[in-house]
């Protein structure tokens, strides 16, 4: 029985490289100046305009939004707890010891600050 050679010895090295691809193999149009192509014949398929699926509906007086109670008690019950802090450490006379938690009530101010601030726009 005859045996092709490529059979016999051991492949050494790389397999051949892939076909190159298709210039129509991408069905994705291109960002520049090309214009997508469209087919010919009862192919082709009309251009639908553009419209929103849900309708936005435009109210005259929309209601203004609750403020976040909850969060900003969660927030004011957090800061109790650096501010005791802060103000046990001046009153034993170390201000030192009340910088660190005098920054942490000012960050926990600051993220109220902003969550009030973004509320509004």
């Amino acid at each position: 029985m005859k045996t092709r050679s490529r059979d016999q010895d051991p492949v050494h090295g790389l397999p051949p490289p892939p076909a190159p691809t298709a210039r129509d193999a991408n069905p994705w149009t291109m960002s520049g100046g090309e214009k997508p192509r469209t087919g010919t014949g009862s192919a082709a398929q009309p251009v639908k305009q553009h419209r929103p699926r849900f309708p936005v509906r435009q109210v005259e007086h929309p209601k203004p939004r609750k403020p976040p109670v909850v969060p900003m008690l969660i927030l004011a019950v957090v800061a109790l707890v650096p501010l005791g802090a802060a103000l046990r450490a001046l009153g034993a006379g170390s201000t030192a010891d009340a910088i660190g938690p005098l920054i942490g009530v000012g960050f926990i101010a600051f993220i109220a600050w902003r969550m009030l601030r973004g509320r509004r726009s």
